[in-house]
């Protein structure tokens, strides 16, 4: 099973960084809401188009959060919690001197690393295993957040009220600090 996942996507390799590209294009500062609102209507239909229910969060200050969900719908069983975020510490117009570029295998550009790719690895993964017909053990929900450079201060209530039983790990996918 796992080999047969990891075959699907290498075949979907060049996909993955072309929508790393699209998603890198989409500058998106902490403190712009209009361009944070503008990316999270690109991720919702992106996860949307893969099968995935999503449900926006309004922030009046700040961007929208977004609450994302796949997988198994076994009522009984809480989800599996990923945290990540789409906000960048990089300003509007960082593109025209850092553009988004692949050298020797590498993308670069602002967001690559934290944590645009994780956003799209997160896609491309709950894609390849709907493809596969390989059900998740229990539900996987992702909740992003549109402040997480900024201190979380918007969506620091939606963390803490997040659901996640005390076995379960929940693991913001991005960069080290």
């Amino acid at each position: 099973m796992t080999q047969s996942l990891m075959n699907l996507l290498a075949t979907r390799t060049d996909a993955m960084v072309s929508a790393i590209e699209r998603l890198v294009r989409h500058e998106s500062p902490s403190r712009d809401k209009a361009a944070l609102d503008k990316l999270a209507d690109t991720i919702s239909g992106r996860f949307e188009r893969i099968g995935a229910s999503v449900e926006r969060l309004d922030n009046p200050i700040r961007g929208d959060h977004l609450r994302i969900r796949s997988g198994s719908e076994a009522a009984d069983s809480r989800p599996a919690l990923i945290l990540g975020h789409f906000d960048t510490v990089w300003p509007i117009g960082t593109l025209r001197n850092m553009p988004f570029r692949v050298e020797e295998g590498c993308a670069y550009g602002p967001g690559v690393f934290d944590m645009k790719s994780s956003l799209v690895i997160l896609e491309f993964a709950l894609s390849a295993l709907k493809d596969l017909g390989i059900p998740t053990a229990r539900p996987v929900e992702l909740l992003l957040t549109s402040d997480e450079e900024i201190g979380s201060l918007t969506s620091r209530y939606l963390i803490g009220q997040t659901q996640c039983p005390p076995r379960d790990a929940a693991a913001q996918v991005g960069g080290l600090d």
